[in-house]
């Protein structure tokens, strides 16, 4: 069974804004996908996560895939400790935020610990919307809001200054625990489909260099080819990657 501290859905690559440092260059006209999401909580013995966070893009704008994850954990009892979106706040998202009650609703039922928080873009480079932003947090003050700057500029996408980058994937950092093969950074997963590390950078970075397809990798398969072992012992890590392997 594997645990994940980390897991990114970017649920869109459209976009309602059209900002001059967006790292990740033009919007596309790409949707995550029903099939997508099944495979990669349904076809890895995912135990449990800790993070979900829903990106793009601008994420409201597929409402529909992300109602469909968070009824899909729910569904198969993926516990999941921390609710997160990143937007704009152009768009009020009404089914996302009823299906985040939803959620606080069946952790509550189910004695599990989960925050939801809702982070929107601020800096120089975003429009602001006050209005829609006071509807959130009159409708939904359950929720935890955060104002989300910008501590660095990567020189990427449509960026003309700033951070030199370099798109590269970053090897899966593994811990055993209780059991548990525990993927201990960022699990990233595009709305084309395929798994990466970084979730920084172009689309056609990632398009180009990535850890391969839900289509045709398993975690089992990530952990294996690009997981280093962090204080756990070889053998142990041997012994959990063959069980995971004979369950499956």
């Amino acid at each position: 069974m594997i645990s994940l501290e980390y897991l990114a859905f970017e649920v869109t690559r459209l976009c309602n804004e059209f900002c001059k440092m967006c790292m990740r260059g033009e919007a596309e006209d790409v949707n995550m996908t029903e099939d997508i999401v099944n495979h990669v909580l349904l076809d890895n013995y995912i135990q449990d996560i800790d993070t979900l966070m829903f990106t793009g893009g601008e994420p409201t704008l597929n409402e529909k895939i992300i109602c469909y994850i968070v009824e899909l954990i729910m569904k198969h009892k993926i516990p999941v400790r921390h609710l997160s979106i990143v937007t704009n706040a152009k768009k009020f998202p009404q089914d996302t935020l009823e299906a985040f009650t939803d959620y606080q609703r069946y952790a509550q039922i189910n004695n599990l610990k989960c925050n939801i928080t809702i982070n929107f873009s601020n800096d120089v480079f975003h429009e602001k919307y006050p209005e829609i932003i006071s509807e959130y947090q009159s409708k939904y003050p359950q929720f935890q809001y955060e104002f989300k700057g910008l501590d660095f500029i990567w020189k990427t996408g449509r960026a003309e200054y700033g951070d030199n980058f370099e798109y590269k994937i970053i090897p899966m950092y593994i811990q055993t625990i209780m059991g548990y093969l525990w993927v201990m950074n960022t699990l990233y997963v595009t709305a084309k489909g395929n798994y990466e590390t970084m979730g920084d950078g172009m689309y056609k970075d990632m398009d180009r260099i990535n850890m391969g397809s839900v289509y045709d990798r398993s975690l089992i398969d990530l952990i294996e080819n690009h997981g280093i072992i962090t204080n756990t012992s070889e053998e142990e890590f041997k012994r959990l990657l063959y069980a995971a392997r004979s369950f499956k």
